[in-house]
């Protein structure tokens, strides 16, 4: 496991760029990021709070993975969504956050099972049906949790019953550019593009 000390955002991303093809897999990744603790400072030009909703704000892309630093306000939240069949790590590096993790049940595109590839979300022609599994928080510098290939349905939330805003570290591979959205009272789901609020340090979201 990593010793706790302050790791430069560059000097991580750096290090993740090292990591060989066949090692970014869920241990792999994870183990790299286990007590992971960034350097304030060198997270300053990603950070990016706002009082209606959470920022995702990009730090690196390439075609096998991405970072991104998200900053959340005390009581925003994810919709439930998925991750379309890609590997996800997240580590708070401020505050804490809640993880509440879904299966699909069923929907037109079947019974239960991991997520289908190519989903055609916003065409089901039966209800979506999920059901919520576990629900964890998320909390300390430094910890971390994973979304595998399997089952990738979630909602992050930062309660307001933690009263801090929170920062978290997500990798994605490979990235996403797209995910599922659902909505559990409509019984509905519907495809959306992800978007930024900033990118490489520079803001890109509408006024």
């Amino acid at each position: 496991m990593r010793e706790r000390q302050p790791v430069k955002l560059d000097a991580f991303v750096g290090e993740m760029r090292a990591v060989p093809v066949a090692e970014f897999t869920r241990e792999g990744v994870l183990q790299r990021l286990q007590g992971l603790v960034l350097d304030r400072d060198s997270l300053a030009p990603y950070v990016n709070f706002t009082p209606e909703r959470y920022t995702r704000n990009l730090v690196f892309r390439n075609e096998l993975f991405e970072v991104i630093l998200i900053c959340w306000g005390i009581g925003q939240s994810t919709p439930i969504h998925n991750h379309d069949n890609q590997l996800g790590w997240v580590t708070v590096q401020e505050g804490m956050l809640s993880l509440t993790n879904y299966r699909r049940i069923s929907c037109a595109m079947g019974g239960p099972g991991q997520d289908p590839k190519r989903c055609r979300a916003g065409f089901d022609t039966e209800p979506v049906v999920l059901e919520e599994i576990s629900r964890i928080d998320v909390a300390g510098i430094g910890a971390v949790t994973t979304t595998d290939r399997k089952e990738t349905i979630h909602q992050i939330c930062n309660l307001a019953a933690f009263a801090e805003p929170a920062i978290t570290i997500h990798v994605y591979s490979r990235p996403i550019d797209s995910c599922v959205v659902y909505d559990i009272e409509s019984r509905t789901c519907r495809r959306t593009k992800l978007s930024f609020y900033s990118e490489y340090g520079r803001v890109v979201a509408a006024a």
